[in-house]
């Protein structure tokens, strides 16, 4: 070992011109490729948080066929043992829960179609990007039940500005019976998605579950994973756990593939 050792040192010496050459050579693509490397593992982490950190989450729960249909009817069951459990769970590190349905928004110069979300303040600012992206106003700032949070493209549609006066008008769960009720423009965001920016409205969840005559249920879980590669590993037990009682636990990919509100709010 050591003659081999020897003779590749004497060759290594013996034209030092060619081993600068072969030795930079070397050098540079080690570097371009531990480059390339570091650039694809930044652009993937960007955008997981460009999908998930908006508004998705990294997981949700939700009743079984309800990102199908969105019936109003279908709220998470057992909602008790979930929130317990979710509370308990090593790997969530922050969950929020919503309801959702489609309603009509009207002002004095227009109306428009979106999809209401009733929202906790408090822990929905970490799942979702909304509280960062106002531009006037603010995200329930005031804790005003009458408040709402409307995007920049549907206040335009609208005509409206900070506090002026909008309806929203829903159907109730099991009955279908219309619900209306007039709320203050509270909040404008704007998140450069025409989907989002003029198809969403944000509410108290309490105030949303009076309206839709939902109780205490609510149709969505969202969850934020101590480890954003959770959201993808299909091997977790922590979906069969969440996915009894006639519910269903998805991660973010499976979601973005099969449930699209938002384009049907615009159909």
């Amino acid at each position: 070992m050591w003659i081999y050792i020897k003779l590749a040192w004497r060759n290594i010496l013996r034209n030092k011109r060619r081993t600068i050459i072969a030795g930079t050579s070397i050098g540079i693509g080690l570097a371009s490729l531990i480059f390339v490397d570091a650039l694809m593992i930044g652009m993937e982490e960007n955008m997981v948080k460009s999908a998930t950190a908006s508004f998705l989450g990294e997981g949700q729960i939700h009743r079984e066929g309800f990102r199908k249909t969105q019936e109003v009817e279908k709220t998470i069951s057992n909602l008790d043992w979930v929130v317990s459990n979710l509370k308990n769970e090593g790997i969530v590190q922050h969950f929020a829960m919503r309801t959702l349905s489609f309603g009509m928004t009207t002002s004095a110069a227009n109306v428009s179609s979106v999809i209401l979300v009733g929202v906790q303040p408090s822990t929905e600012k970490y799942l979702s990007q909304i509280d960062e992206a106002i531009v006037k106003g603010s995200f329930f700032g005031n804790n005003d039940e009458q408040a709402i949070v409307i995007g920049s493209k549907l206040a335009e549609m609208l005509e409206v500005d900070m506090g002026e006066r909008v309806v929203l008008t829903v159907a109730q769960s099991k009955t279908g019976q219309l619900s209306q009720d007039m709320f203050l423009v509270a909040g404008i965001y704007h998140f450069n998605v025409r989907e989002m920016d003029s198809g969403m409205a944000f509410v108290h969840l309490g105030k949303a579950q009076e309206m839709l005559a939902l109780g205490e249920d609510i149709h969505e879980i969202a969850i934020r994973f101590t480890d954003n590669t959770y959201g993808r590993d299909k091997s977790l037990t922590f979906w069969s756990k969440y996915s009894q009682y006639g519910n269903e636990a998805v991660g973010w990919t499976e979601i973005r593939l099969k449930w699209k509100p938002l384009s049907a709010c615009f159909s």
